[in-house]
């Protein structure tokens, strides 16, 4: 509560207050308590990162890191999302820092956690996973690894498109922004018939969204100004003597 209230001092208190107890009853008591310990730190680790204060944040994410992993060796079904949530967090904290390489890992990581367990319960894991992937594919663009950051969107793409099948009010507007992340990607590539397919796809997915909420008009202006870009590209004015 204090961090929604943008108490973050008196956060940091009670999260450290609550540390202490956890760290003495969970050496007592792992199976218990090595839970709530691994949350503390990912939510002290989580304050440090709005806090600036990225070196606390890593030392946090990875100690918390560690007892996911003790927690998933015994039971992955119940605690490998939150070992792989970790991972998630470590990854963009190294994409902040410029550790592209350390990203690279801890997401390829969190990606290997889940296919097994999203084929069992899919509307866990999949939402994760399909994050995961999007991660990758921002970082892959980073690298300049284009044809890398195609094929993970469309993973993404794939993943998105079936969970806003079941539930278009949540996941539509994920799918949206990864049609417009193909897009971009494909532009980049000189690939005009699949940037314009992903674009249009989701210019009429934003139109659909304005309908109930107007906080889509920018997104909507901004697809219709790459599909200008596009048609400029496709028809580029010449000048005749």
């Amino acid at each position: 509560m204090d961090r929604d209230q943008n108490r973050t001092d008196d956060a940091r208190q009670h999260f450290e207050g609550a540390l202490k107890i956890y760290r003495q009853i969970a050496q007592q008591n792992p199976d218990a308590y090595l839970y709530y310990l691994a949350t503390t730190l990912n939510n002290l680790g989580f304050l440090d990162r709005m806090q600036n204060r990225p070196d606390e944040a890593r030392r946090h994410y990875e100690e918390a890191l560690t007892s996911y992993r003790q927690l998933a060796q015994r039971d992955p079904d119940a605690y490998v999302l939150d070992m792989a949530t970790m991972l998630n967090n470590l990854g963009n904290l190294d994409g902040r820092e410029n550790r592209l390489d350390d990203a690279r890992r801890h997401y390829e990581e969190a990606l290997n956690s889940y296919p097994r367990l999203a084929q069992q319960n899919p509307a866990i894991y999949m939402p994760d996973m399909a994050t995961t992937l999007n991660n990758l594919a921002n970082l892959d663009l980073l690298q300049n690894r284009p044809d890398d950051a195609s094929q993970h969107f469309e993973r993404t793409l794939e993943i998105r498109r079936q969970l806003a099948q079941q539930n278009p009010d949540k996941y539509l507007p994920d799918m949206v922004v990864t049609l417009n992340s193909l897009g971009s990607v494909d532009q980049l590539q000189n690939r005009t018939h699949e940037a314009r397919r992903h674009y249009e796809e989701a210019l009429v997915l934003l139109r659909k969204l304005l309908q109930g909420d107007n906080r889509y008009a920018g997104d909507v202006a901004r697809v219709e100004a790459s599909l200008d870009e596009l048609a400029k590209q496709a028809s580029p004015n010449r000048v005749t003597k």
